[in-house]
Parts: C-alpha cells; sequence; structure tokens
C-alpha cells in the first residue's frame, strides 16, 4: 500500500469500539436509575438497536430520502428503542430521560480498537488525519479525546447536515481537509455501504477494515482490504 497525504478516518467500528462503548453507556444508564442489570438485557437491547435502525431506514443510507433526514431519523430512533426496552423489561423509568442519560454516557466511553492510536500518531508523522463520521457532533467529539493530539480535524455529519456515503459529504470534507488532489487521499473504514461505496463513488481510494474477516457479497470493492490497522504502516 502507497502512502498517502491525507487519512481519511471512519470512527465506530475503525478508530473507536463502539460495542464496548454501547454495552458500558447502557449499564451505567441502569446503574444511574438503580436498576437490575445482566447479559439477558444486553441482549434484548441490542436485538432491539437492530429491529429500530432498520425500521428507521438507518441502514439504507444510499437512499437519497434516507440521507436528508439521516440525523432526524437518528434522534427518533434513539428514544424509540428505549421505548421499546421499557416496555419489554417494564421498567419505572421515563424513556426520555433514559435516551438522554444513555447519550451522556456513550459521549464518555473512549475504547479504541487495537493499534489505532498507535497507527494515528506513525501516520500523522507525514500525513494529515482525519475523521470522517456519521453521528451526533457533541457525542463523537467526545469520544474521539484522545486520537486530538494526531488529527487535523474531527468532522461529523451532524455539523455538515449531510452524512457518508452522500457525494455532498465528501465534497465539504475535500473542502475542510483542502484536498486538491483525490487521488493523494485514502478512506478507511469498516462499512462497505457507507465508506467504502461513498469513497469510490466520490473517486477516493478506499480501504475496507475488516475485522472479522467477512465476505464481500456486494459490488462495492475497496482498493484494499485490511484486517489490522498495523497494516497501513507496515
Amino acid at each position: 500500500m502507497k502512502n498517502y497525504k491525507t487519512y481519511l478516518f471512519d470512527a465506530d467500528g475503525t478508530l473507536l469500539d463502539y460495542d464496548k462503548a454501547e454495552l458500558q453507556a447502557l449499564k451505567e444508564t441502569f446503574r444511574l436509575y438503580n436498576l437490575t442489570y445482566n447479559q439477558q438485557i444486553e441482549k434484548c437491547f441490542s436485538d432491539i438497536c437492530n429491529l429500530e435502525w432498520i425500521r428507521f431506514g438507518l441502514s439504507n443510507a444510499t437512499e437519497t430520502e434516507i440521507q436528508s433526514r439521516f440525523h432526524e431519523l437518528y434522534y427518533d430512533y434513539s428514544e424509540s428503542r428505549f421505548c421499546e426496552l421499557v416496555k419489554r423489561l417494564n421498567l419505572s423509568v421515563s424513556p426520555t430521560k433514559f435516551d438522554i442519560s444513555y447519550r451522556q454516557y456513550l459521549a464518555q466511553q473512549t475504547d479504541e480498537v487495537s493499534f489505532a492510536r498507535e497507527v494515528c500518531m506513525k501516520l500523522s508523522e507525514f500525513a494529515n488525519l482525519y475523521v470522517v463520521t456519521n453521528g451526533l457532533s457533541t457525542i463523537q467529539k467526545s469520544r474521539l479525546i484522545h486520537f486530538k493530539p494526531y488529527l487535523k480535524d474531527i468532522i461529523v455529519s451532524e455539523d455538515l447536515n449531510c452524512c457518508k456515503p452522500s457525494k455532498e459529504f465528501f465534497e465539504k470534507v475535500i473542502t475542510i481537509a483542502d484536498i486538491e488532489d483525490k487521488t493523494t487521499a485514502l478512506m478507511v473504514g469498516d462499512s462497505l455501504t457507507s465508506d467504502i461505496f461513498g469513497a469510490n463513488c466520490f473517486g477516493i481510494d478506499s480501504c475496507w477494515f475488516n475485522t472479522k474477516r467477512k465476505k464481500n457479497d456486494t459490488q462495492i470493492i475497496p482498493k484494499y482490504e485490511i484486517n489490522s490497522l498495523k497494516q497501513l504502516v507496515t
């Protein structure tokens, strides 16, 4: 793999361990409201999140209608999953308050993917690094605090009022990052439909971070595929 002048990193699943963050935030929220917590609750919450994510159409971020309403839908999704959780578990707590508390705890979770900070430190010695992520601004920026010394900027979809994989998102990114030649930039991310598809359509080289070595059954073909971030510097 050649060296690039600019690296565009996704956040969750690429630099940050969202699975750990999600469960820790849930656990702390249950503790805040003095509620019993166990692994069955984790499974229940995970199932609800998956179903609600699909129900609100957030799994179809390639669709223009979803892109235009992504953040509105995300807030609705976030509260809806806790409405369902409270209902299933018969909890005596307001779903709205539970959702707010959960997001506050989520913003405090900084669990990293293996070698993420080490790789960013090395790359920052010769390249410009940016995080380009879909999500809520205050949460994402807070969780990336340990990466800030190595980043030029953290670009969050909520601030841009558009999201990956849209052309509009990547147009705004290259303007912010002052990328004049798209061939000098590499998009690194774990999502084929968001990170890789968006970069490919926009003419930026893409690198699929496939830690679980999933089979790619799509028509979305990354320029590179890695299963460890260390492969970016070796």
